[in-house]
């Protein structure tokens, strides 16, 4: 993707995108609402390098190695969707993990579980979404299993290859087939409610915008 199409959605928000994507059909896009991000005002938009975890079978698992193969495929440009699979007694993503994903070029990750390291994450400005903080570490507790595979969050599916966008309203998955018309209404809707919002601040009534624009 060119860098003015990636700005171009950057400047979008995800309340839009979730909106156009409702009109054409694709009404479980959106991530379960825990999953926000770390600090207002980041946004996210690349391609999804998705990983699926499991449970540690006992307190002696150590997925390291596994770890390292997983992070050293992760391409360029690319966000990190993690499948926790349930687990909620530890963090499953941190700063060395971010430090080397971002060592490849992964622009962030989206987490259906915990991290932890935030004020490192943050120091660095590595973008996190995710549903919870721990400061307990995954070794033992929960291990990487597979990659580039399809996973589901809740009612969502996620594909190798689909787009992901976050903001501080939470995240969407935009099918990869859909992401060029998605984008294409998602700026129309955007110039149209630009045109509400204009006549809204010039004291306009509500009933008279909502006759010359239709539904908002």
């Amino acid at each position: 993707m060119d860098e003015g199409t990636r700005s171009e959605w950057l400047g979008l928000q995800t309340a839009l995108v979730c909106d156009v994507m409702d009109a054409m059909g694709y009404r479980h896009q959106i991530l379960p609402w825990e999953i926000q991000s770390l600090v207002l005002g980041t946004k996210l938009f690349g391609p999804a390098f998705t990983v699926l975890g499991r449970m540690a079978v006992d307190d002696s698992e150590n997925d390291n190695s596994i770890r390292v193969e997983m992070l050293r495929q992760i391409p360029e440009g690319s966000v990190a969707v993690m499948s926790a699979a349930d687990s909620r007694d530890s963090a499953h993503w941190g700063e060395i993990t971010a430090l080397a994903a971002r060592n490849n070029g992964c622009i962030g990750a989206v987490v259906d579980g915990g991290t932890r390291d935030v004020a490192k994450l943050l120091e660095y400005g590595f973008p996190v979404f995710a549903r919870f903080r721990s400061p307990a570490g995954s070794t033992g507790r929960w291990s990487v299993k597979c990659w580039q595979v399809p996973i589901r969050v809740e009612d969502v599916s996620i594909r190798p290859g689909d787009y992901i966008f976050g903001d501080e309203d939470g995240v969407v998955v935009v099918p990869k087939e859909i992401l060029s018309e998605t984008l294409k209404l998602a700026v129309e809707k955007r110039d149209k409610e630009a045109g509400m919002r204009k006549a809204l601040a010039a004291g306009v009534t509500i009933d008279k915008v909502f006759k010359d624009f239709g539904h908002f």
